[in-house]
């Protein structure tokens, strides 16, 4: 539908991100594998932290290791799917910036 095809075409953006490793989408389910950073084993936290991040701009969502889960309900809006995606992108940007200092 819809929905699905703007869910992908705002994940490319996501997926263009240096931290990104992939972005998987399957219907209206998404999940964003982060790279693991030089420490070991702290690709886990960083998709932690980027969830965290992203409940200041009021997206509720998950990790999974170091994958961040996007499953937004089925009766979301257009704007509020560009929203929650901003929000995510946004939140991997501002986590990995304050990583790099």
């Amino acid at each position: 539908g819809p929905k699905i095809h703007q869910m992908q075409l705002e994940l490319k953006r996501i997926g263009q991100l240096p931290m990104v490793a992939e972005v998987r989408q399957c219907g209206f389910m998404a999940g964003i594998e982060l790279k693991d950073s030089e420490v070991a084993g702290s690709g886990s936290h960083l998709a932690a932290q980027v969830c965290l991040r992203a409940r200041q701009y009021g997206l509720l969502t998950r990790p999974i290791r170091n994958v961040i889960v996007l499953m937004p309900p089925l009766c979301i809006e257009a704007e509020q799917l560009t929203a929650a995606i901003t929000s995510i992108e946004r939140s991997i940007q501002e986590v990995c910036q304050s990583r790099a200092v």
